[in-house]
C-alpha cells in the first residue's frame, strides 16, 4: 500500500510527459503508480480535506436535482471550483444508495459518473437494494431486537403503515427503518473505501437525492472540523434535529449512520432511554428527527446550525399515472409496492410546482434570496449575509449557546 507521495510524484502523473520524463516513470512498478494514481486523484490542496458524501434515496429524483446538487452542493464542498478540475480544494468522495433503480434511472445518474476522458467519477460506492425483504430480515434473524425496539413509541421506525412483525398489529407510519438501514449502508461504502484506500475521511456529508439546492452550500473552510453542523428551516425539527441533511465529523457518523446497528445489537433501546427518559414508552414523539439528536448526543457532538438552501423535490410520477387525474396505485403514497422513499407523508405533489412540503419551500427560498442579495458575490456563501439572514431571531440565544449558533457570535 501506498503509504506516502511526494508532490513531484504526482505532479509527475498529471502533467504531459516528455521522452525523457517517460523513460524515468516507466522505471516505477506498474502497481506503485496504480496506486498512486488513486491517491492523487483523492487530494486536495496541503490544507485540504478528503469528505464522503453519501446520497440517499430514489435516483428518479435526481432527474429534478442532480444539475443543482452538483453547482452548489458538490461543486462547493471541493473549494468552489468545481469537483475534478485543477486547484480544487477539497476532495469529495461520492457514495450512492438506492432502491431498486430501474435503468432509465440509472442512465439519467450518468453525468455523476464522469465522461470517462477530461472529467473522472467522484462517485465511489453504489449500493442498490430492494427493500421490500427488510421487514422480513428483522423478523427472522432480529425479532428479539425489534420487538424490544416496539417498545419505544413513534415512527423513528416506522414500517411504511407494513406490520413490523408478521404476528403483530403494530404498523408504524413514515420510514424510519428504511432510512435506518440506508443510512447504515453509507457507512459500510465510507469504511470500505477508507480501508481500501488507506485514508481516513476528515468528514462525512449525509444528503438526500430530492433535495433541490437553489442557493450554495457553504463552503467547508466557514464550517469548524470539530463540530457538526445541521441545517435550519425553522420548521423541520420536530422535536429533534433536522435530519436530511448534515455534515459530521467523522467520529460522529459513526453514530449518525450507525442507527442501524445500534437497532440490531440491541443498544437503541437502551440509548433513547438514557437520554430521554422514559416518556418515549408512553408517547408517540420518538421520530427520526429525535433519534437523529439522541445518536448526536451519544457521541457528546457540538452541533452548530446554518440556515438552510434546499428544499425536498417533488416527482409526480410518485403520486399520479401517465394520464391526467389518475393516481399511481404502485405509490406507497397510495398503500403500493413502489419505493418507500417517495412520496410518503400525506402531502401532494401539485402539478406546477417542484416542492413539496410548502413552509419548507417558503422558509428556504427566503434564506436563498436573503443570502443572494446580501453576498457581495451574488452566488457564493458569505458569512455576513448569513448573519443578517439567519441570526435575527437568536441575539440573545446566541449569547447563551455560543456554539449552537457560531454563525450568529
Amino acid at each position: 500500500a501506498v503509504k506516502s507521495s511526494s508532490p513531484n510524484a504526482c505532479t509527475a502523473l498529471s502533467k504531459p510527459m516528455g521522452a525523457s520524463e517517460g523513460r524515468a516513470l516507466s522505471a516505477w512498478p506498474l502497481l506503485w503508480i496504480l496506486a498512486l494514481s488513486d491517491k492523487c486523484a483523492s487530494q486536495g490542496g496541503s490544507d485540504g480535506e478528503r469528505v464522503a458524501v453519501c446520497f440517499i434515496g430514489r435516483l428518479r429524483a435526481m432527474r429534478h436535482t442532480q444539475e443543482h446538487i452538483q453547482r452548489n452542493l458538490l461543486d462547493q464542498l471541493c473549494g468552489g471550483l468545481g469537483c475534478g478540475r485543477e486547484g480544487q480544494k477539497h476532495v469529495v468522495d461520492v457514495f450512492l444508495y438506492a432502491p431498486s433503480p430501474t435503468a432509465a434511472e440509472l442512465v439519467g445518474v450518468a453525468p455523476l459518473f464522469g465522461d470517462g476522458r477530461e472529467q473522472g467519477s467522484i462517485v465511489r460506492g453504489m449500493r442498490l437494494q430492494d427493500e421490500s425483504l427488510l421487514l422480513g430480515l428483522l423478523a427472522r434473524a432480529y425479532r428479539t431486537e425489534l420487538a424490544d425496539a416496539m417498545r419505544i413509541r413513534g415512527n423513528w421506525i416506522g414500517s411504511a403503515g407494513k406490520k413490523l412483525l408478521p404476528d403483530r398489529l403494530d404498523r408504524r407510519k413514515g420510514t424510519g427503518l428504511f432510512q435506518m438501514y440506508a443510512q447504515g449502508q453509507c457507512l459500510e461504502m465510507i469504511e470500505e473505501r477508507e480501508q481500501q484506500s488507506g485514508f481516513a475521511f476528515h468528514r462525512v456529508v449525509l444528503s438526500r437525492t430530492d433535495l433541490r439546492w437553489i442557493f450554495p452550500h457553504p463552503p467547508l473552510d466557514a464550517l469548524s472540523r470539530t463540530m457538526v453542523w445541521v441545517p435550519d428551516t425553522f420548521e423541520d425539527d420536530w422535536g429533534g434535529l433536522y435530519d436530511r441533511h448534515l455534515v459530521m465529523t467523522r467520529t460522529a457518523a459513526d453514530s449518525v449512520l450507525g442507527g442501524w446497528r445500534s437497532l440490531l445489537a440491541g443498544r437503541a433501546v437502551r440509548m433513547i432511554l438514557d437520554i430521554a427518559g422514559t416518556s418515549p414508552l408512553y408517547s408517540n414523539s420518538t421520530n427520526t428527527e429525535l433519534w437523529m439528536a439522541i445518536r448526536l448526543m451519544h457521541v457528546g457532538a457540538q452541533i452548530a446550525r446554518y440556515p438552510m438552501t434546499a428544499y425536498l423535490a417533488c416527482d409526480l410520477a410518485e403520486w399520479s399515472a401517465s394520464m391526467p387525474g389518475k393516481r399511481n396505485i404502485n405509490a406507497v403514497a397510495w398503500g403500493g409496492q413502489g419505493s418507500v422513499h417517495g412520496a410518503f407523508h400525506g402531502f401532494r405533489c401539485e402539478p406546477g410546482r417542484d416542492w413539496r412540503y410548502p413552509k419548507e419551500y417558503e422558509s428556504v427560498k427566503q434564506f436563498a434570496d436573503c443570502l443572494e442579495n446580501n453576498s457581495q458575490d451574488a452566488r457564493r456563501w458569505s458569512q455576513a449575509a448569513a448573519r443578517a439572514c439567519y441570526c435575527a431571531p437568536f441575539t440573545e440565544l446566541a449569547k447563551l449557546h455560543p456554539d449552537l449558533y457560531v454563525l450568529c457570535v
